[in-house]
């Protein structure tokens, strides 16, 4: 069995614009990141897919959703700076997303001290990636809530392999349809029981 390895689809064109897209969210429940490559080739298609997650458990000490949502957009720089290593990639491509102003808030603030929590996280933030390159995502619209609420076995059992629909690689806007792309079954177990 031969399962392809590939950021893009077989039958793509010449690559003309590449990006990098990184979500971060975060809940009572835990914090992730999730990663989308964006790319359009020389006739206009654009191509959208799964590319990276990574999804962590809230602390069992109580923290406050913007402390853990920025905790999540550090993790997010992190997963940034793993792909620009494994996929050769400059910064000017990776853009990251929140869906709380507050974290942009923080990124964006050059005059204020805030307490060391929040100050070593966005230090590791403002080190990584500029203000400029974080975006407000809405929190319908954000892929991470998947990584930050979790999915349920059944859930994640109904979802099945597949080609892109034509809609995800027509000329639209960025992230206009999204969902989770896998190779292969996953099996999970809910309590003893085996799901594949």
């Amino acid at each position: 069995m031969a399962v392809p390895c590939c950021v893009r689809h077989t039958d793509f064109g010449e690559i003309n614009s590449k990006e990098i897209h990184i979500f971060a969210d975060a809940s009572t429940v835990g914090y992730g990141s999730m990663a989308y490559p964006h790319l359009c080739d020389n006739e206009g298609y654009t191509y959208c897919s799964f590319l990276i997650g990574k999804a962590r458990l809230a602390p069992i000490k109580a923290v406050t959703i913007p402390c853990l949502e920025l905790t999540a957009a550090t993790l997010s720089v992190c997963l940034g700076e793993v792909l620009k290593k494994e996929l050769d990639d400059t910064t000017d491509t990776i853009q990251y997303h929140t869906d709380l102003t507050t974290v942009l808030g923080y990124i964006g603030n050059d005059q204020k001290r805030f307490q060391v929590f929040v100050a070593n996280r966005v230090q590791t933030i403002r080190y990584f990636s500029s203000p400029k390159q974080w975006k407000y995502v809405n929190t319908k619209e954000n892929p991470a809530n998947d990584a930050s609420r979790g999915i349920g076995a059944q859930t994640l059992k109904e979802q099945e392999i597949a080609d892109l629909p034509q809609d995800r690689v027509t000329p639209t806007s960025p992230f206009t349809y999204v969902g989770v792309d896998y190779f292969g079954s996953f099996i999970t177990k809910e309590g003893r029981k085996e799901h594949k």
